[in-house]
């Protein structure tokens, strides 16, 4: 209701400081999508490991298709006048009804809360929640990073004249596929889906950062940058449910939105950072450091701080 109400008002409204206020709003409301979203699938399926890991690969990926098939909507519209583009918000209507008669209602407490007595009453989140927080930070920086610049090191390898448009408008596509594979990879590898992404991060960045004037270098290592995310993220709400209580889903997976949501918004201040840090000013400085830092991230995750059988045994022990 708020992002069809919120997004959909600049289609009568002219008042810019109106405006302003009401995309705020707007991402209220998509704060609260996600994270319902996410939860929602971790309640529903929680007996059903396979299952629930396929459905947040899905998420992610039917994220991809309406981020790429709205954007192009909003485009047409736009042919028509500006307010006209602010109608794709309007789909928020139908998909509140579809989601009111089809979605069934969810019991916010579980076997555990009731045998905690007045602990029940309180939303716990442990440590690892804010690690993964801030890790989801710096991936949505480092990836952000990645696409920025891409476009500058495409103009400088191809000439003022070179049009990378078309190479951004297709990256979604590849989260829509890995994202629709994400459930079969998970159950084939397992938490080896965490560090394949993070290895496939790493080697985008290395790729990006020695390509100097190789385009196709460049060119394969931003596409392959487009993989990590339906494989990271998904793993992340795919395994909240080992740490958090169902009282505390909802929350666990706001912080892990809001990091990401402050990665996109840090991104530029941590590329002015990369490149002081490198002492280059060349574009490629940026993902050189990039993945020293992803890498630092992979030895802290897989030391064993990211251990999931041991945080079942310990989810609630406090």
């Amino acid at each position: 209701m708020l992002v069809g109400v919120a997004g959909g008002a600049p289609l009568i409204l002219k008042n810019y400081p109106i405006i302003l206020a009401s995309r705020f709003l707007l991402g209220a409301g998509f704060g609260l999508i996600n994270s319902l979203a996410v939860s929602i699938i971790n309640m529903l399926f929680d007996d059903e490991v396979e299952t629930k890991a396929t459905m947040q690969g899905f998420r992610g990926a039917a994220e991809n298709v309406g981020n790429a098939v709205l954007t192009i909507l909003a485009g047409l519209l736009l042919a028509a006048n500006w307010h006209m583009s602010f109608a794709i918000y309007l789909i928020a209507f139908p998909i509140l009804a579809v989601f009111w008669i089809f979605v069934p209602d969810v019991s916010m407490t579980d076997g555990t809360d009731h045998k905690s007595g007045e602990a029940a009453e309180q939303i716990h989140i442990p440590a690892m929640i804010w690690v993964l927080a801030g890790f989801a930070l710096l991936l949505v920086m480092m990836m952000t990073g990645l696409s920025v610049r891409f476009s500058s090191m495409a103009v400088a390898i191809k000439g003022p004249n070179f049009n990378a448009s078309n190479i951004l408008a297709a990256m979604p596509i590849i989260g829509i596929i890995t994202g629709s594979f994400f459930g079969l990879l998970n159950k084939w590898t397992g938490r080896g889906c965490l560090y394949i992404g993070i290895g496939l991060l790493i080697l985008a960045n290395l790729l990006v950062g020695f390509s100097g004037d190789n385009f196709t270098m460049l060119l394969v290592g931003y596409v392959i940058s487009g993989i990590p995310g339906s494989l990271v993220f998904p793993f992340i709400y795919n395994s909240l449910n080992l740490y958090v209580s169902k009282k505390s889903m909802a929350f666990a997976t706001s912080l892990i939105l809001i990091g990401c949501n402050l990665g996109g918004f840090l991104s530029p201040f941590g590329m002015n950072l990369a490149q002081t840090l490198s002492g280059s000013s060349a574009w490629c400085a940026v993902p050189s450091v990039h993945r020293l830092v992803i890498g630092n991230c992979a030895g802290l995750l897989s030391s064993g701080s990211f251990n999931l059988k041991e945080s079942r045994r310990q989810q609630f022990t406090c």
